[in-house]
């Protein structure tokens, strides 16, 4: 089957916007489409339908030359049913099925899956984690999401939930640095875009970008520089328990930060191999997305290249 009887439409729903694309097999083409993802209950999926069909009107498709539609979609997911159980991060959104609505609507076979773990699939099959198996994908961007994968097969967990690696503990005593969840201490009261944006606010009594703090705090600023050395020695706890605890071949730290140069991949592994038992010194296995800010639309493509049955192009 040839890549262009492959035709999928990709989308990746995030808190700000909803972006989607045309894939032949694994290849983008064209421009990606941008849509804000609304505030108003029961929207968001109509901001996935306006962004598919702006895809097709981009590149003048016929219905039939688009074999399915794939979507990574935030929160809580049941991959099988294409129904979400929760998504905390979409205002106005109360979960409820996807997949099924989106189907209806479309005319087009719909997959649906986590967008982290639709961020992993995309660098398994065409990133960073192409030569194994065992993965952990953590997505760090606004929040901090997370992805495990053993034998190239998703865990799940029992409630879904599996992968949520922002809500592991890394300091049960930080005072005040509480997640969006309500309590403290954890992955992404610590070590996510609007924690650094928070405590660089609180340091210097002006509002920062995350990069743009992390940036200054490398260069010794003022008020910042103990930032920076503290997300720091919290990334590296946090990868010393993740190897300790799921031993994967490969770590990928993907999103939005996660990707910047900004953001302090490199140092947190130097720090690692103090912190770390001496076989994971050895091997720390982590490394940055090699699809950029692409891996959750490519893995939404990965979804409906299977959806499709074009199980060679995923």
């Amino acid at each position: 089957m040839s890549r262009a009887s492959c035709r999928v439409i990709g989308v990746d729903v995030g808190g700000s916007n909803v972006r989607a694309a045309l894939f032949e097999g694994l290849e983008r083409r064209g421009e990606v489409v941008v849509r804000p993802t609304p505030e108003r209950a029961g929207a968001v999926l109509d901001a996935v339908c306006d962004a598919v069909r702006a895809v097709v009107e981009l590149h003048a498709l016929a219905p039939a030359e688009v074999r399915a539609v794939g979507v990574g979609f935030p929160g809580v997911l049941d991959p099988v049913r294409g129904v979400s159980v929760q998504a905390g991060n979409l205002r106005g959104w109360r979960g409820g099925p996807v997949a099924g609505p989106l189907e209806a609507s479309l005319g087009w076979p719909v997959a649906v899956d986590n967008d982290v773990r639709a961020g992993a699939y995309g660098e398994l099959r065409a990133g960073a984690a192409m030569d194994v198996d065992d993965v952990v994908y953590v997505s760090i961007g606004t929040g901090v999401g997370g992805a495990v994968f053993v034998g190239g097969r998703p865990c799940l967990g029992s409630g879904f939930a599996a992968g949520e690696l922002g809500h592991m503990v890394l300091d049960a005593s930080a005072g005040g640095a509480a997640c969006r969840c309500g309590q403290t201490g954890h992955v992404e009261a610590l070590l996510s875009g609007y924690a650094i944006e928070a405590a660089a606010h609180a340091a210097t009594g002006r509002r920062w970008r995350a990069s743009e703090a992390l940036l200054a705090g490398r260069e010794g600023a003022p008020g910042l520089d103990e930032l920076y050395r503290s997300v720091v020695r919290y990334l590296a706890l946090f990868l010393a328990t993740v190897v300790a605890v799921l031993d994967p071949q490969r770590i990928v730290v993907g999103g939005g930060l996660g990707t910047h140069p900004a953001y302090p991949v490199e140092a947190a592994c130097n720090a690692l191999q103090r912190l770390a038992p001496a076989w994971v010194a050895r091997d720390a296995r982590v490394v940055r997305a090699r699809l950029g800010p692409w891996s959750g639309l490519t893995g939404a493509a990965v979804l409906a290249l299977r959806r499709a049955g074009c199980e060679q192009d995923a």
